[in-house]
């Protein structure tokens, strides 16, 4: 039993590293991320984010070691899940609400753009350097994305749709306002629900890394420019 629980465990941890290491180099790829020329690298042999693997095996492998100095902290950090995960999907939904709101989203089935000049914006090599398309391999070229929103063929219309994203983001940040208190009271250190400290930690570095340098590199999201073809023939219409 011990041995299939163990198995579950791999599998589940391959599946995550694979997601995380390829979201951490597709935002290096951005010029997002500290020391992005490096992390955004792929291996010419394998096709893989090697570098990006790493790092994020490495981290991992770090925050294991959490639990040598507390069991307290380490379970804190295990509790991130909770608004790690629903601070991603916050964020996508409150956007979303409020284009929903200004009629920002297109009618299924349209063209954003309605032209060829969609994705005008310039084309980037791997290493995020403007150059003129003709002097980079297909295989390498990358473009902005600016398309408009234009809604897929299944959502929710109208004002229950504005209702379905309302009581979402409501709902979320219910559940991380209250997933950062500590379990029981009185509280103290062993206790002590110090989520909100590594959470909080992490919105500031990232806020301080942004105005420091990631907005003078970041210039995504870029995606590749056989997808900027494709969609630019009408062939795919974005969600």
């Amino acid at each position: 039993m011990g041995a299939i629980v163990l198995v579950l465990t791999w599998a589940c941890a391959i599946g995550i590293t694979t997601t995380a290491s390829r979201m951490t180099w597709s935002f290096a790829r951005d010029k997002g991320t500290p020391f992005s020329s490096i992390i955004s690298k792929v291996d010419r042999r394998t096709k893989v984010p090697i570098i990006a693997v790493g790092v994020v095996t490495t981290f991992a492998c770090l925050l294991t070691l959490i639990y040598v100095g507390s069991y307290t902290a380490f379970n804190d950090v295990i509790s991130l899940t909770i608004t790690g995960f629903y601070g991603s999907y916050f964020l996508p939904s409150a956007f979303l609400l409020y284009h929903r709101i200004k009629g920002h989203v297109l009618p299924c089935g349209s063209l954003p753009g309605g032209d060829n000049n969609t994705f005008n914006s310039p084309i980037y090599d791997l290493d995020g350097d403007a150059e003129k398309p003709q002097s980079i391999p297909q295989e390498r070229r990358l473009s902005v994305a600016q398309a408009q929103l234009v809604w897929g063929p299944w959502h929710i219309p109208g004002i229950l749709g504005i209702i379905n994203n309302a009581y979402a983001c409501t709902y979320m940040v219910f559940v991380i306002f209250w997933s950062v208190w500590p379990p029981q009271t009185p509280v103290s250190a062993s206790t002590m629900n110090y989520s909100v400290v590594v959470t909080g930690g992490v919105i500031i570095f990232s806020i301080v890394w942004y105005y420091v340098r990631g907005r003078k590199e970041y210039k995504g999201p870029l995606i590749d420019d056989e997808v900027v073809q494709v969609m630019r023939t009408g062939s795919i219409v974005p969600v």
